[in-house]
């Protein structure tokens, strides 16, 4: 019995403790509760894109608790021109697809930022992509199977996907940063393998597609003006 008492009473301790800290954080400036928890101050584009968006930097922090292992906590040790593509990307997937949640918004900017960096791949090409195969929408399923924002068929890539990228089944390419990873990888092979971006893309597809090309391009056009303006 007594036993049973300081057990509750010490997960109250615990809760209490939880809850102080969360409150302190609330009351603090931005940049004191980054140095206080070892973060470095985030750069004015990202605090300014959340504003935007009406967001605030505990919205970001509350997402990299939910998401221990998410790109979202590298975001602070960034460069501040990769912080700044990260920030404009995130409003730009918001312009064009608000159905797509604030979180999933920002988990699939920072990807961007991320693979087509580590992979060598243009940004800007992997976003035209991503609009057109999905809209961005992370929970995109098409009728041939193909998932996640860059529909990837997980069928004909697994054992790829699980060599480079350590995805373990086909629900991954639904996760938003690794959907993301999945078609920068293979986007990048191709761009290695066909050298133009026409070519990479009609490997991409399956076949070549004037349709698909022309919204390519489009999409790709719209997303370059949308960074220059942001980069002013």
């Amino acid at each position: 019995m007594a036993r049973s008492k300081l057990s509750r009473f010490l997960k109250f301790l615990a809760f209490a403790g939880v809850s102080l800290a969360i409150l302190c954080m609330a009351s603090q400036p931005v940049n004191a509760v980054n140095l206080k928890f070892g973060r470095k101050p985030l750069d004015p584009s990202v605090q300014n894109a959340l504003t935007d968006m009406k967001l605030t930097p505990q919205h970001l922090y509350q997402w990299q608790a939910e998401k221990p292992k998410s790109l979202l906590l590298q975001i602070h040790g960034w460069s501040p021109e990769k912080q700044e593509t990260a920030a404009a990307l995130a409003l730009y997937i918001r312009s064009q697809n608000r159905n797509v949640s604030a979180k999933d918004t920002w988990r699939e900017a920072v990807a961007f930022v991320h693979y087509s960096e580590k992979f060598k791949l243009p940004v800007d090409m992997a976003v035209a992509v991503a609009q057109v195969e999905s809209r961005f929408n992370p929970n995109a399923v098409s009728s041939e199977g193909a998932m996640g924002p860059m529909q990837v068929l997980w069928r004909v890539h697994s054992h790829l996907l699980k060599n480079h990228l350590n995805l373990v089944t086909k629900k991954d390419l639904l996760d938003p940063e690794k959907g993301v990873a999945a078609g920068c990888l293979l986007l990048s092979r191709y761009m290695k393998a066909h050298q133009t971006e026409k070519r990479a893309l009609a490997r991409y597809l399956g076949a070549p597609s004037r349709a698909y090309w022309n919204a390519f391009s489009r999409y790709l056009d719209r997303f370059r003006k949308h960074l220059t303006v942001a980069r002013s």
